[in-house]
């Protein structure tokens, strides 16, 4: 299947940051065209809450764990970047956030803040009675929809994400850990492959390099099944940053068991501080890329897409968004890394 013949820097790609362009999102999600998305998945997301947690020092704490609770029980827990930054949607879990609800910040499994939050909170500022020591280590996994769809695209995707791995190595301090996922669909060969978090590149690198694009038929994929698998991996307690590049070209099953399974994995996601980045293949529909953007606000994660530039595969849909920058998958991809889990 020729995998790992062609060079990298091949594959043209985007990046739209929702929570940085926030004003449009909302113009976005006031349009009846894109609001019907937010009924479709039952994500939504109309309002934010932003912390910012610090140090006795005013420097950020990165991990530091935000949850929201009502009545005692936790609704959403996620966990701050390397900025010290966690952003949660109030109306995530319903079309109407309840209104009394309390957040607690802790670091270490200890907690040294609280608070209450109302319809109009907005930016929450936390400022924690201790000097932090970050943790160094980034875990980076590469989740990838291997169905027959792809075939177009995946032999280059792997060149892409192997150049990935090996600049991230050189680019990022601390200790790099690397894991992997395929997927196809129910009835396939396989509905997930994996490969559980390793310092060891090589034994991703060949693990990637093993794959190829077979089977799928219908249009959506067994993505669900996909994040279960990334999930039940071995991501680490303390880390600076989590990323999971989810590279797909179409939406999960539309139905409410594996819409519902979605969501608890999206969940959990953001609760071990996982950022998910959707890469959207040739082939996604608009009812898929807002679902993958809402994927990506929940986990404090990204949206990027690949993009025609390149000439290869299929035609890609021009996300609803602002001006955006082309770059070269691999370089934004590296860009990303570097970002959220460089110094």
């Amino acid at each position: 299947n020729g995998g790992g013949s062609q060079t990298p820097g091949v594959l043209t790609a985007g990046e739209w940051n929702d929570f940085n362009n926030w004003d449009f999102w909302k113009n976005l999600m006031a349009n009846d065209t894109f609001k019907i998305f937010q009924t479709r998945w039952g994500f939504y997301a109309n309002e934010k809450w932003t912390f910012t947690v610090k140090d006795a020092n005013q420097l950020p704490v990165p991990d530091a764990t935000v949850a929201i609770q009502s009545n005692g029980a936790v609704l959403w827990q996620g966990k701050t970047n390397r900025f010290g930054i966690l952003q949660i949607l109030p109306g995530i879990l319903s079309a109407s956030a309840t209104t009394a609800m309390q957040y607690t910040v802790a670091s270490n499994n200890q907690v040294y803040a609280s608070g209450s939050l109302n319809s109009t909170s907005s930016n929450i500022d936390v400022a924690l009675p201790i000097n932090i020591n970050a943790a160094t280590n980034v875990d980076l996994m590469f989740v990838v929809d291997a169905t027959g769809s792809m075939t177009d695209e995946i032999n280059y995707l792997k060149t892409e994400l192997l150049d990935v791995m090996n600049r991230a190595d050189n680019q990022v301090p601390g200790t790099m850990r690397y894991a992997s996922v395929f997927y196809r669909d129910f009835g396939d060969a396989y509905v997930t492959r994996a490969t559980d978090f390793t310092s060891t590149k090589s034994t991703v690198v060949d693990f990637v390099k093993d794959q190829n694009a077979d089977g799928g038929g219908d249009f959506p994929e067994a993505v669900e099944e996909a994040l279960k698998t990334a999930m039940q991996q071995n991501w680490s307690a303390n880390a600076r940053a989590r990323i999971l590049f989810l590279i797909l070209d179409a939406p999960v099953h539309d139905e409410q068991q594996k819409l519902s399974m979605l969501k608890e994995q999206v969940k959990l996601a953001a609760a071990k501080g996982v950022m998910i980045i959707p890469v959207s293949a040739s082939g996604i529909d608009k009812a898929s890329e807002f679902l993958f953007r809402f994927m990506a606000q929940a986990t404090n994660g990204t949206y990027t897409f690949l993009t025609n530039h390149s000439g290869i595969g299929g035609a890609h849909i021009t996300p609803t968004i602002g001006n955006y920058q082309v770059e070269f998958l691999n370089d934004l991809m590296v860009r990303l890394i570097t970002k959220y889990g460089g110094n």
